[in-house]
């Protein structure tokens, strides 16, 4: 799962192992997998997400005020694969070993589908996070774009290494989208103008 529609908002996992696309090995029949276990070898990188049409679509509903939160794993954006199971080099990645040798080191440089101003924010956040971040005691909160915060800015970085569940996520939207701070606040249920219950919707995989 690479990104999900929850109440509304674009949820985008940014990631070498959310972005790698994978291909059974050509002759290898899918039913096999029923009855024996699959190797390694059984499967071939096939292209790296998203390609150049999902990428524009992307970038044009972010544009056009469509809500978006980018979660960055933190992870090496390098992998190194047996040879075989690179038939190919795709688009969006770096092989830097060269053609020769049993195995591919391949490099997908995150942020690369977004707009250039876009993605010059989130490499410069992705880096003070990490700069931020201590081994030794981890953040049980995602780290966001406090600055951002009360913004009309639809799209938000958030900086985790743990996996984040539904839970989690919907807190961190409501914590980055949050209204202005001198916004009046009503209680639920309180005179004429109390808030609606919000709606929550079952998240919905979109890639």
């Amino acid at each position: 799962m690479t990104m999900l529609n929850l109440d509304g908002v674009l949820v985008i996992y940014e990631g070498l192992k959310h972005r790698l696309r994978w291909e059974h090995q050509p002759g290898w029949i899918p039913a096999l997998e029923l009855i024996e276990r699959p190797r390694p070898e059984s499967r071939v990188l096939g292209h790296i997400w998203p390609n150049r049409t999902a990428a524009a679509t992307i970038r044009r509903e972010i544009g056009h005020g469509q809500k978006a939160v980018v979660v960055l794993d933190g992870q090496s954006p390098v992998i190194d694969l047996p040879r075989a199971m690179v038939p190919r080099i795709p688009m969006g990645a770096v092989d830097l070993t060269g053609s020769d040798g049993d195995r591919a080191s391949l490099c997908v440089q995150p942020l690369t589908w977004l707009a250039p101003k876009d993605r010059a924010r989130g490499e410069a956040f992705a880096s003070g996070a990490e700069d931020l971040f201590d081994e030794q005691h981890p953040p049980s909160s995602p780290h966001v774009e406090d600055d951002l915060i009360g913004t009309r800015e639809p799209l938000r970085f958030v900086y985790y290494r743990r996996a984040m569940g539904i839970d989690t996520l919907r807190e961190t939207i409501a914590r980055v989208f949050t209204a202005q701070r001198s916004a009046q606040v009503l209680p639920i249920g309180h005179g004429h103008g109390a808030r609606p219950l919000p709606v929550r919707t079952p998240a919905r995989k979109v890639a």
